[in-house]
């Protein structure tokens, strides 16, 4: 597939999440996700309330790309690329367990902290950075194999 009609917002979104810029933007995010959770718990120490806003926040970064991308009319080359991201998202899981890995990693500083809130931000930073490097681990292996075949998008994709 040959990337014709595409604007420099389209580019610049597609190139978002692609290395190594998905990687800066996820780092620089987790790094900001204590901030986000402690502003939402309100000074609340709660384990279970900093996980829940933690995987709402998760679900938003899966909900509210689509929203836009139905919201919004986007070039159908452009839109082939996000849906060819998307079928490797299912068809691999690490793909997407990956990404975990660096919002962990942004996170990890905060880990450090002191009180109630820092032990959830640390269970958070476990279980993404485990999971996430179980992901980053899995994807790199099937990269290195040659997979996935994609006829020539993963340059954009990846």
């Amino acid at each position: 597939m040959e990337i014709e009609n595409i604007t420099f917002l389209e580019l610049f979104l597609i190139k978002l999440d692609a290395t190594p810029w998905n990687v800066l933007w996820r780092v620089v995010l987790g790094f900001y996700i204590p901030s986000i959770i402690r502003l939402v718990a309100g000074g609340s120490g709660s384990v279970l309330f900093s996980v829940s806003i933690f995987f709402a926040l998760l679900v938003a970064l899966r909900v509210v790309p689509a929203v836009l991308r139905h919201v919004l009319h986007f070039s159908p080359d452009a839109t082939e690329v996000w849906r060819r991201r998307r079928r490797i998202g299912k068809l691999y899981d690490c793909y997407q367990w990956q990404k975990l890995f660096w919002l962990g990693l942004g996170m990890l500083p905060h880990s450090f902290g002191v009180g109630d809130f820092r032990f959830a931000i640390s269970l958070l930073v476990i279980f993404c950075l485990g999971l996430g490097g179980v992901g980053l681990f899995g994807w790199t292996a099937l990269c290195v194999r040659g997979l996935p075949k994609d006829d020539g998008m993963l340059k954009l994709i990846s």
